[in-house]
C-alpha cells in the first residue's frame, strides 16, 4: 500500500469537509409527493364531475316535472274548450232540433186525429143519409171509431213527450253540459295551481342541489313567467 505524501495530506483534509457537506445537503428525489398531488387532483376532478352531474340530473328532473305540469294544464284547457263547445252545440243545435222534431211529431199526431175524426163524421153522415147493411155499417163505423181512439192516444203520448222534453229531458241535458263546463273550469284552475307549485318546488329542488354541490350557481331562475 502506498502512503499519501505529507505534502498532499493537508489538501486532502481540506477537501474532505466540503465533500461531506455536499453529499449531506443533497436530498433524495421524492416520488410520493407527486403521486399524492396527482391523486388529490383526480379526487377533486371526480368530485367536481359528480357535482356537475348531480346538478344536471336535478335540472332534468325539474324540466320533466314542469313539462308534465304544462301538459296537464294544456289537457285541462282542451277539456274546458271541448265542454264549452258541447254546451254551445246543445243550446244552438241539439235542443232546437229535438224540440222541432217533437213538435213535428205532435203536429202529425194531431193531424192524424183530425183526419180520423173527419172520416168518422163523414161515415156517420153517409150512413144516416144512405142506410146500408147494419152489420157492414157497424163494422165500418167501429173501425173508424177505433182509429179516432188510437190517434187520440197517440196525440196524448206525443203531448206527454213534448212536456217531458221541455220540463225534464232538455233541462237535464243542459244541466249536465253546464256541470261539465264547471268541472272543466275547476280542472283548469287546479292545473294552473299545480303548475305554479311545480315551478316553486323545482326551483327549491335546484337551489338545494346547487347548495349540496358546493358549486356556484350558473343557471337562470327556473319556472319561467306567470301562468295564464
Amino acid at each position: 500500500m502506498k502512503l499519501i505524501q505529507a505534502a498532499t495530506l493537508p489538501c486532502a483534509l481540506l477537501l474532505l469537509p466540503s465533500c461531506i457537506f455536499s453529499a449531506g445537503s443533497r436530498q433524495p428525489r421524492s416520488w410520493d409527493s407527486g403521486e399524492e398531488q396527482a391523486a388529490d387532483g383526480a379526487r377533486d376532478g371526480d368530485e367536481s364531475e359528480r357535482a356537475h352531474l348531480a346538478i344536471e340530473i336535478a335540472q332534468l328532473a325539474a324540466a320533466a316535472d314542469l313539462a308534465e305540469a304544462e301538459l296537464e294544464k294544456a289537457a285541462a284547457r282542451r277539456d274546458l274548450t271541448s265542454a264549452r263547445q258541447d254546451l254551445e252545440v246543445f243550446l244552438n243545435l241539439e235542443r232546437p232540433l229535438k224540440l222541432a222534431e217533437q213538435e213535428l211529431a205532435l203536429t202529425e199526431a194531431r193531424g192524424q186525429l183530425i183526419s180520423a175524426e173527419v172520416e168518422l163524421a163523414e161515415l156517420e153522415e153517409m150512413y144516416a143519409v144512405h142506410p146500408a147493411d147494419p152489420k157492414t155499417a157497424e163494422l165500418v163505423l167501429a173501425r173508424a171509431r177505433r182509429a179516432v181512439e188510437e190517434y187520440g192516444q197517440g196525440l196524448a203520448v206525443e203531448e206527454q213527450r213534448l212536456d217531458h222534453l221541455i220540463d225534464g229531458e232538455l233541462p237535464g241535458e243542459e244541466r249536465g253540459y253546464r256541470e261539465a263546463v264547471d268541472e272543466a273550469e275547476a280542472g283548469l284552475e287546479a292545473a294552473r295551481w299545480a303548475l305554479k307549485l311545480a315551478r316553486q318546488q323545482t326551483e327549491l329542488d335546484l337551489l338545494d342541489a346547487w347548495e349540496e354541490s358546493g358549486l356556484v350557481r350558473e343557471d337562470a331562475a327556473a319556472g319561467g313567467g306567470e301562468d295564464e
